[in-house]
């Protein structure tokens, strides 16, 4: 893998599995090795308060090196608020979710999500449809850093700790996820 950009759309990170978990090591790994990842997540909203675990998986690949970015669903056309990923160039994959209602122990409903599947491909039209969508995205984006206390649950916001910019693809002398 020389490069990856990959999206999670909302509710997506609220719960981690085992192969989420390791996907998300494998990306650390990745990054370990100098391959440039960017990542973006597509939250519900501006201010949306998130789950400590998502933060602290946010936070740790942020901190890993990863090129964290945020979109908001309500910024984005329907049509790009979907989880998949390009790999080097020359791999797009696509992860099929299926979301349902549920309610937490206080009666508030919430939203599950459950991975049933995922598509990948390689011709040259997918490739191309998806790198239009990651243009589109990241148009739309924020970096971690500018955001995160935004996103922070109220007792946890006022004892953040600022987490350092990384530098961008240019400082690095790198491509951008577009370019590449």
């Amino acid at each position: 893998m020389q490069s990856a950009l990959t999206t999670t759309p909302p509710g997506e990170g609220d719960s981690l599995d085992d192969a989420k978990r390791d996907y998300q090591q494998q990306s650390l790994n990745a990054v370990k090795r100098s391959i440039p990842i960017s990542r973006v997540f597509i939250l519900e909203r501006k201010g949306v308060t998130l789950p400590a675990e998502f933060v602290k998986l946010i936070d740790d690949q942020h901190e890993a090196r990863v090129n964290v970015l945020v979109a908001y669903s309500d910024d984005l056309s329907a049509d790009l608020i979907k989880d998949f990923g390009i790999w080097d160039d020359n791999l797009v994959g696509y992860v099929n979710w299926e979301h349902s209602v549920v309610a937490d122990p206080s009666g508030e409903p919430i939203v599950t999500s459950t991975v049933t599947g995922a598509t990948y491909h390689t011709s040259d039209g997918e490739l191309l449809h998806a790198r239009r969508m990651r243009d589109r995205i990241l148009q739309k984006v924020a970096p971690w850093e500018r955001v995160r206390n935004s996103h922070l649950a109220k007792s946890e916001a006022g004892a953040s700790v600022p987490i350092q910019p990384q530098p961008t693809f240019e400082q690095r002398g790198e491509d951008t996820p577009s370019q590449q």
